[in-house]
């Protein structure tokens, strides 16, 4: 087996309610028994990830390039929250390589009005026109 197919084992098995402690035993008797232990971190990596990001799906997020713009774009932001059918509350995040704008991600959906974005796009329009 491999580790997302442990990892997915695991994981059905603590969404039916088996106690974690009881999993995680079960999981090491079995890596043991098939000489696999050395996958032991590598799966529960896997498990943190994969519960991280469905977390993630469920957050809404709106990324900045400046804390002021969230004033300045306010009525935007809220108008994009609804449009992908987020939830509340908003996570707001400062990344200063978008350069401007902002992007709302939220319930399996992303809108992006960065100025990055519009740059690349931008960029990529004039360079197939040459």
């Amino acid at each position: 087996m491999r580790v997302n197919d442990y990892s997915k084992a695991v994981s059905a098995l603590i969404s039916m309610g088996t106690p974690v402690n009881d999993v995680l035993a079960g999981l090491k008797k079995t890596l043991i028994a098939h000489h696999h232990e050395r996958m032991y971190a590598k799966i529960l990596r896997h498990l943190e990830s994969s519960i991280t990001r469905a977390h993630r799906i469920h957050e809404t997020r709106v990324i900045l390039a400046r804390k002021e713009d969230s004033e300045a774009f306010d009525s935007r932001i809220r108008t994009s929250v609804a449009e992908i059918e987020a939830n509340e509350p908003i996570m707001y995040i400062i990344n200063k390589n978008i350069i401007g704008g902002y992007r709302v991600e939220g319930n399996g959906k992303s809108l992006d009005y960065t100025h990055k974005s519009q740059l690349r796009t931008l960029y990529k329009s004039i360079i197939e026109s040459l």
